[in-house]
């Protein structure tokens, strides 16, 4: 195949999700990412052994939006794990949700299939910032942060996150019920001032 066949099919490519759009399980889904990761990663290595600094500067500059792309999915993946109760998955849920580094294909659509299963009662992960810590590598305070930004960045201007949990399944919805509040609702608090003591100023 030559470069210009190539270019085209991958721009087929990059078009037949949205045409499909639910019709793709979730494993095909995740089975497209790895995928272009895997070609990212390739690609980056052409790069650099290129020595040419105009190539190098130009890939710097698709490397930043790929980032930016990144960061925006972070956050709104933290936002959804915590409207769709994901700490509260079964520890199975979680063991099969691991995917291996190298091999990708391993996901299978039977991880999908059916509803989720929530565990009724103490959840594996008392919250949200819990469970991507222990999910992604992060400390905990990272996570929590990371969560906090979300809510900052994206729930505060996006008023759809309010009806989101609408959208969810029954055992969804009952999970979200007592851990919902509207997004920024502690963005007005301040810090308590500072005590003072009789004769000095602080």
């Amino acid at each position: 195949m030559n470069a210009p066949a190539l270019i085209a099919a991958l721009r087929t490519a990059c078009q037949v999700p949205l045409h499909l759009g639910p019709a793709l399980s979730g494993a095909m889904l995740l089975r497209l990412g790895y995928l272009c990761l895997a070609l990212y990663t390739t690609l980056g290595k052409l790069v650099h052994g290129s020595g040419d600094p105009r190539l190098v500067l130009a890939h710097l500059q698709l490397a930043e939006r790929f980032a930016q792309q990144v960061h925006g999915d972070q956050l709104s993946g933290a936002l959804q794990a915590e409207a769709t109760g994901a700490h509260a998955l079964s520890l199975e849920g979680y063991a099969a949700l691991r995917v291996p580094a190298d091999d990708p294909e391993a996901i299978s659509d039977d991880l999908f299939a059916g509803e989720p299963g929530i565990v009724p009662g103490r959840c594996c992960y008392k919250d949200t910032a819990e469970l991507l810590a222990a999910w992604l590598g992060l400390g905990y305070f990272e996570a929590r942060q990371r969560l906090a930004d979300a809510h900052l960045l994206i729930g505060r201007r996006a008023p759809r996150w309010r009806h989101l949990r609408a959208a969810l399944p029954p055992t969804g919805r009952a999970l979200c019920q007592g851990h919902w509040r509207p997004p920024g609702h502690r963005l007005g608090r301040t810090a308590p001032r500072p005590a003072r003591t009789a004769g000095h100023h602080l």
